[in-house]
């Protein structure tokens, strides 16, 4: 780009082009179309302009991580896998508030508090099973009860071996049933809750006790029911929590958009009812919090979308206001926001027809093109002000602008966008998603201003010059005149500032978590955590999955690997290992339990005349318990082992869903996998960030059948890709860029120097990222490329002016490049400072590295450049 020349005494355009080899016929005709045929480029702009919008409606926000990780790696792949198989994240909580944080009650605000609580939950509940989208709902003791009442027929086969004694002592005992039954009888007349009262019934001897108190444990990972009522309320009675899932996954945004509204109603219902009957005694509807995956990723949707509105808004308002400051004319706002608002306009619609979705990456494509956009509009318009104060006519202003300051605005325009096309080597979806869609922005941009912008000026007639041409310098007058009078002490301050900012490198932190592209402040994402937290439920588990082709197979892994895994729960690698072994035992296990009852020898027909008599002996009339005495019979005389797909296919199939998935028939693969096992390995919390201990990865590498995943070990594993994309992302811009300086400028050494202020202004840049404490992270490591696009401009402007100005560096345009520069930085700072008011944390980081590259490359290219020019003329003055 070239920029404008003097604004205190405008000289005429030399004759001849400028120095370079630039193409000049595409910017020419663009320019000259604008002009000449001003009403046809505003119709046909219009036109665009609304099938823009057309398509702009159509775009979706994907607001699923995996939409931002690379396609084919196989760490991504393996965790793509896990959710498919196992559905993790597809839960969605629903918690009763019984208190607010810190709020602190005593003993019969708090049981008032609970009954409220139940009572609610006892209405909303059937409501919320009625939902067509919802396959169940758990939220009490009793729902895991019913799973266990199931398997009190084959409840030895989930013992243990001393369990299994325990059992098969009372029976071969004389008075063992009898004593057994007396302790019933006994139960039964305390005041007992229902729950445990229907399982006296229907498990009169208590064979599947030791089931029924592992299921409590695993209703969500861990957390306990309330002992006194049955219910999920955690220890400190903040929260009645309940369980639902849905039938479709939460990545279907129009999905979960439709399921929580039809939800809200149902609630609306409960509490309009509650309202009628149920107030004065507990007072209004308790407050409920929604939790799980489908409320985050309808939070996350929502930012996203908010973040790049609000985004766009602040960077438009805040570019035009600044551009309409410096040139000091009304009008110049009008000149500035139609071409920079209808090229972001295309540039969604672009996105809408090749993507059709927005992530959180991309939805930060408006905020940079506002940004960078602006540059072009700045150059333009302030070289045709210019020379139209000189005295020249509209149509010669026109002409010389098509001539000698498109180009440079062209080549400008294309190394910024080479720079994001760079990002197209990038194997994560949301980086070169990015790259394609700010590059393509850019271009679209550029042609935008490059017509509208001419057939504005020509609609208006010439009177956005006005008569005196004006852009405030915003002190860099004085600057650059520093620079050109005292080269040596300038380039001695900016060595000691170098020095001084490189001392910050060392400083800068690299935050790996997956986690900064998702925002902190969704409300279902905090809710989340304050559910986990009141339940003990602190860790995000590492996810081991064991593949085997059919049971025998995957169990034997299992039995392989689990002691191995177990035997790092120290404290410091793990702190808790959770698996499939807390329902099913390994077959081998269970042959032992088959013999033991084989060898018992024990008749069913004898079994169950001998449990009535007890019963009856105790009290109790048989009739009730008929159910049970049968199962109580079946289970001493089993014959044959229980196996996963019983457990799947059966009552505890909610339960075992977290552990086993059967791949279905049509989808299994060449390689025969047929079901997986999953291990959760939780490290312990202190320590969770630092990955995956090293034991662990190690272990799982011994076998080819075992995978370990989660966003610990992604964010391990992707860290050494980021940065090998990152640096040739970088690379690669560099050498585009400095390919583009030697052809335009024509010789090495001047390219060298017109990437010197560049060079330096990246070591600025991460040593005040160093010092301020802004951390480095897998999406803002890629501001350095778009920096490479960005401040190279500077330079390539304020070197071609110095080569204009050529013995006379106190020529006045000289200054008026710089006043250029200055206004094309601070607009693209605003543009990119937007970003700093986003929810998600990589993009906050990455408005502010950018602002910090912006400034840092314009200082020294509005220094650096003027001092080396000022020796180099002071040399040659003196040869």
């Amino acid at each position: 780009m070239t920029s404008p020349a003097s604004p205190d005494a405008a000289s005429p355009e030399p004759s001849s082009l400028p120095s370079g080899r630039l193409p000049r016929g595409p910017a020419r005709a663009l320019i000259r179309l604008g002009g000449r045929r001003p009403g046809l480029v505003l119709l046909a702009g219009l036109a665009l302009f609304i099938v823009a919008v057309v398509l702009t409606l159509r775009l979706r926000v994907d607001a699923d991580m995996l939409a931002l990780m690379p396609v084919d790696h196989p760490a991504v792949n393996d965790f793509r896998t896990t959710v498919e198989r196992f559905g993790a994240t597809d839960l969605l909580l629903i918690a009763v508030e019984l208190r607010q944080p810190g709020e602190i009650l005593d003993d019969d605000a708090t049981a008032q508090r609970v009954d409220a609580a139940i009572a609610y939950a006892e209405r909303l509940v059937p409501a919320m099973r009625a939902a067509p989208a919802i396959d169940w709902v758990e939220y009490r003791l009793q729902d895991v009860l019913d799973s266990a009442l199931d398997l009190v027929d084959r409840a030895p086969l989930l013992m243990t071996p001393a369990e299994l004694d325990d059992a098969l002592t009372a029976v071969a005992s004389p008075d063992g049933l009898e004593r057994r039954a007396a302790e019933l009888a006994q139960a039964l007349r305390s005041p007992l809750g229902g729950a445990r009262k229907r399982f006296a019934v229907h498990d009169p001897f208590g064979l599947a006790l030791p089931l029924f108190e592992r299921l409590q444990g695993d209703a969500l990972g861990g957390s306990q029911f309330d002992p006194s009522t049955g219910y999920l309320i955690d220890s400190g009675q903040r929260f009645l929590l309940m369980l639902l899932k849905p039938e479709l996954p939460a990545a279907d945004l129009d999905f979960s958009r439709r399921l929580l509204a039809d939800l809200a109603e149902r609630q609306a219902a409960v509490d309009a009812a509650w309202n009628d009957d149920m107030a004065d005694e507990f007072g209004p509807p308790p407050p409920l919090r929604f939790a799980g995956g489908y409320a985050i990723a309808l939070g996350d949707s929502d930012l996203i979308v908010r973040d790049m509105l609000i985004g766009a808004v602040v960077a438009l308002v805040g570019v035009v206001v600044l551009f309409t400051v410096a040139f000091g004319r009304p009008v110049a706002a009008l000149i500035a926001f139609v071409p920079l608002f209808a090229g972001l306009v295309y540039a969604a619609g672009f996105a809408s027809g090749v993507f059709g979705r927005l992530n959180s990456a991309t939805s930060a494509f408006a905020a940079l093109l506002v940004g960078l956009g602006i540059d072009f509009v700045i150059v333009l318009y302030a070289r045709y002000a210019e020379t139209r104060a000189a005295g020249e006519t509209h149509s010669e202003a026109l002409d010389r602008l098509s001539r000698f300051t498109a180009p440079s605005v062209l080549l400008g325009a294309v190394t910024t966008a080479a720079t994001f096309f760079a990002f197209l080597i990038s194997d994560f979806r949301g980086l070169s998603d990015l790259g394609l869609l700010t590059g393509a922005g850019i271009l679209l941009l550029v042609v935008t201003v490059f017509t509208l912008l001419p057939a504005l000026l020509t609609w208006l007639g010439g009177a956005a010059a006005g008569d005196q041409f004006r852009l405030r310098a915003f002190g860099i007058d004085g600057l650059i005149g520093l620079s050109l009078r005292r080269p040596r002490a300038v380039l001695i301050a900016l060595a000691v500032a170098t020095v001084v900012f490189g001392v910050g490198l060392p400083r800068v932190h690299y935050d790996d978590r997956i986690t900064t592209m998702r925002s902190q402040d969704n409300a279902g994402a905090r809710d989340q955590s304050a559910i986990m937290e009141a339940f003990g439920l602190r860790f995000t588990p590492m996810l081991i999955r064991i593949d085997g082709r059919n049971e025998a197979e995957v169990l034997a892994r299992a039995q392989e690997l689990v002691p191995d895994v177990a035997s790092m729960v120290d404290g410091d690698r793990l702190a808790r290992v959770d698996g499939i072994a807390r329902l099913v035992p390994d077959p081998a296990d269970q042959r032992v339990i088959l013999d033991r009852l084989a060898a018992a020898a024990l008749d069913r027909a004898d079994l169950r005349a001998r449990a009535e008599a007890a019963l009856t002996s105790a009290g109790l009339a048989p009739g009730p318990f008929a159910k049970g005495l049968d199962a109580f019979a079946d289970a001493l005389t089993l014959d044959g082992p229980l196996g996963l797909r019983d457990i799947v296919d059966g009552p505890l199939g909610r339960v075992a869903g977290r552990y086993v998935a059967f791949v279905p028939d049509d989808e299994v693969a060449d390689d025969g996998v047929a079901l997986s096992l999953l291990v959760y390995a939780y490290p312990p919390a202190a320590t969770w960030q630092r990955g995956p201990p090293a034991d662990l990865m190690n272990r799982i590498a011994e076998d080819d059948w075992a995978t370990v995943t989660g966003a610990a070990v992604i964010s391990r594993v992707l860290k050494a890709q980021v940065w090998k994309d990152a640096a040739v992302a970088g690379v690669l811009g560099l050498v585009l860029v400095f390919l583009l300086m030697f052809w335009d400028l024509g010789t090495m050494r001047d390219a060298i120097v017109a990437l010197l202020p560049l060079l330096l202004g990246l070591v600025w840049m991460l040593g005040l990222m160093g010092w301020l404490g802004v951390s480095l992270n897998f999406l803002n490591l890629f501001v350095f490329t778009m920096i490479i696009g960005i401040g190279v401009d500077y330079g390539l402007h304020l070197l071609h002016r110095l080569h204009e100005a050529g013995d006379v560096l106190e020529d006045a345009r000289v200054r008026g490049t710089g006043r250029a520069v200055v206004i094309a930085a601070l607009t693209t700072m605003v543009g990119f400072g937007s970003l700093v008011l986003s929810h998600i944390p990589a993009l906050r980081t990455m408005g502010a590295a950018a602002i910090l590259g912006a400034a840092s490359t314009a200082v020294l290219s509005l220094t650096l450049l003027p001092a080396l020019a000022a020796l180099a003329l002071r040399r040659s003055s003196i040869d």
